[in-house]
């Protein structure tokens, strides 16, 4: 992997539970080296936000999850949120696919999904101390269970299949390229790019709000993580789960 770090250590899979509790777990008891890599070739039990699963088939998602030591504020934690969604869409683009970025944590194809990100962090003494970042893609799948609302893989979009191993190459060399752009404090450039890749921006679109329907123009996403909207009463900024897309 042309990397300096992210990948250069690579535990491969054939199938775990989930890759962000394999890293976490293997934490406990080794000292890893940042930008190791956990890939797997399917998860049996792949978590999403807020308890929410990734359903994923054998050996037609990528799944992976990547160890970072931040050492930042935890004021500045959502910046690495924008920047590892950035580097997907990056990933996602030099194939041919045109991704935006959904708050929170999804990958969007138009109006489908082809990606999430679970990052759990560790917190001390107001500091990251440190993140293990997971990420689920749906590369190669042409067919979902029935329950999932809009699911797109990049197969369904290209209409032809898809290397995970060159894949994988080149999220690592963005995801390993944004970061850097975190560790060296270019908040700007990243706001820039993410807000950029947004999905709905500066659009009116549908959300609903203690179970209201209403129409709110997306403006951006605030250094903390918050969703800011204009409507008939103002500017308005919500926090995960306050609000959601509809």
């Amino acid at each position: 992997m042309e990397t300096m770090f992210v990948g250069q250590l690579l535990f491969s899979l054939n199938e775990v539970d989930s890759t962000n509790d394999f890293l976490l777990n293997k934490l406990k008891s080794e000292s890893l080296a940042e930008g190791t890599i956990v890939v797997a070739k399917q998860q049996t039990k792949g978590k999403g936000q807020r308890g929410k699963s990734w359903l994923s088939d054998s050996n037609e998602s990528l799944l992976l999850s990547l160890l970072l030591f931040p050492k930042c504020s935890i004021q500045k934690q959502f910046f690495l949120n924008k920047a590892i969604a950035v580097s997907i869409c990056q990933a996602l683009s030099t194939f041919g696919v045109n991704a935006k970025i959904k708050w929170p944590n999804d990958i969007y194809v138009e109006n489908k999904k082809v990606s999430g990100v679970l990052i759990e962090n560790a917190i001390h003494s107001n500091q990251l101390k440190h993140s293990v970042v997971g990420v689920g893609i749906n590369v190669n799948q042409l067919s979902f269970p029935q329950n999932l609302p809009n699911p797109t893989s990049m197969r369904l979009c290209l209409n032809k299949q898809v290397d995970r191993t060159l894949l994988l190459e080149v999220v690592c060399s963005f995801m390993e390229k944004n970061y850097l752009l975190f560790k060296n404090n270019s908040f700007t450039q990243i706001d820039d790019q993410y807000h950029s890749l947004l999905y709905k921006h500066f659009e009116y679109t549908s959300f609903k709000i203690e179970n209201k329907l209403v129409d709110l123009k997306v403006l951006g996403v605030s250094a903390s993580g918050l969703l800011e909207l204009e409507g008939k009463e103002g500017l308005k900024a919500f926090s995960m789960g306050e609000i959601t897309f509809v």
